[in-house]
């Protein structure tokens, strides 16, 4: 048929709509400081009725959306569902938000120190052969690598293998997060991965209940202690499901992230200077509050998806009423809003002194990532001791191989 072209998965698609539809992707992915600047200055909540998306762009409207989980529903749960079961960052319900609160309990603020003794040990043994100019894939070589270590001396997946826990991981992840296309083999991978997962698991807590391996300190095995309190809602699939749903975002997210803060520190030499000062005095509050707002110049990820219950009134360019219809799916772009020149003053220059409500950059509201407090350690734990070497130079920019994740990103490291 004339003007009409095949697109992903089998779907056919008029071929102006794969003209816009590319454009759009474009701009969002290769050009999204600017794509969003223009937006939050001319229509600040975008509604485009055919393709029933919405983009919310400005801060304050961002974080009304993100502060109403009643009509801004989170839009991952079929996805996580099929891969690894009813995980609380799939739902919005009450039973949800408690089973939150005593899933949080478990990842204890106590565990502090020992989540830095972890990932400060696999930040030595991977940077104890640095020379002179010595080449390191920091993806491959090490922001996965670490990850994964905590993952299994901490989250207690102790049998798995780093080969196993990086490919399951990528799959789960790239569908849930990254998956915009719906495309069928992204999400058939992930399902796969999901029960490769829980088979790995539910063998695991077989093994330790038969072994009563009580001295385990690890989330696994408090969830599993958990289940002789009565009312706590930790059977044995449920502990499977939220064992897997910490793994979703333990390992790319980090690695991302900390790629990220790299390019940022590496692009910017009076940054570096301070950074690696507060590396040598042992500053962690000073690297954490850095590492924080370079993130906030270069996020992970710029949005997060939210589907609208209901039809919401919201202000738009001119003070003219703009109405989200319901079913619509919404991108809340934090990425905009925590540039914002109405809101966050001088949002394209590094400063230290911004108040930690101008930073999305692990959501907000009743989805505020799970493991933010122990991302923040790992990330300064991280990038520690990369800075108290003597010279790190890129040799390349990441390399994300049409994946929405850095595979590579090689750098000349010195002693």
């Amino acid at each position: 048929m004339a003007g009409v072209v095949q697109g992903a998965d089998g779907e056919k698609m008029p071929l102006g709509r794969r003209i816009f539809k590319r454009a759009f992707v474009y701009l969002l992915d290769k050009k999204t400081d600017a794509f969003f600047r223009v937006l939050r200055r001319r229509n600040p909540v975008l509604v485009m009725a055919k393709a029933n998306l919405v983009l919310v762009t400005r801060f304050h409207d961002v974080e009304a959306c993100l502060a109403n989980s009643d009509v801004f529903k989170v839009g991952y749960g079929p996805r996580i569902d099929a891969a690894v079961g009813c995980f609380m960052l799939g739902n919005d319900n009450a039973e949800n938000a408690q089973h939150k609160a005593a899933l949080l309990r478990l990842l204890s603020r106590h565990d502090s120190q020992r989540i830095r003794d972890i990932v400060t040990d696999a930040s030595v043994e991977k940077l104890s052969g640095i020379g002179n100019r010595t080449a390191v894939d920091m993806v491959s070589d090490y922001s996965r690598y670490i990850p994964m270590q905590l993952v299994k001396r901490y989250f207690g997946f102790t049998q798995a293998t780093n080969d196993e826990l990086l490919s399951w991981s990528r799959a789960m992840q790239h569908d849930i997060f990254h998956n915009r296309d719906s495309e069928t083999h992204i999400h058939q991978r992930s399902v796969t991965a999901g029960q490769a997962i829980r088979v790995s698991i539910r063998t695991e807590i077989a093994r330790r209940k038969k072994q009563e391996a009580a001295a385990s300190d690890d989330i696994l095995a408090r969830l599993l202690r958990c289940q002789n309190e009565e009312g706590n809602g930790f059977d044995d699939e449920s502990v499977v499901t939220d064992l897997a749903g910490l793994l979703v975002g333990a390992i790319e997210t980090t690695s991302f992230s900390l790629v990220n803060i790299l390019q940022e520190l590496l692009a910017r030499p009076d940054v570096m200077l301070m950074a690696r000062e507060a590396a040598a005095a042992n500053r962690d509050a000073l690297l954490h509050k850095l590492c924080r707002e370079l993130l906030r110049l270069r996020p992970m990820n710029a949005l997060l998806i939210r589907q609208c219950a209901e039809d919401y009134a919201m202000v738009g360019v001119n003070n003219k009423t703009v109405t989200i219809p319901a079913g619509s799916r919404v991108l809340l772009c934090t990425g905009s809003a925590m540039k914002d020149e109405d809101v966050v003053a001088e949002p394209n220059q590094f400063r230290l002194d911004r108040p930690d409500g101008h930073y999305f950059i692990y959501g907000s509201g009743s989805h505020l990532c799970l493991g933010d407090k122990i991302a923040d350690i790992m990330l300064v734990e991280m990038i520690k001791p990369l800075l108290l070497l003597r010279h790190i130079e890129p040799l390349k920019q990441p390399d994300f191989d049409t994946g929405p994740f850095p595979e590579h990103y090689l750098l000349a490291l010195s002693r």
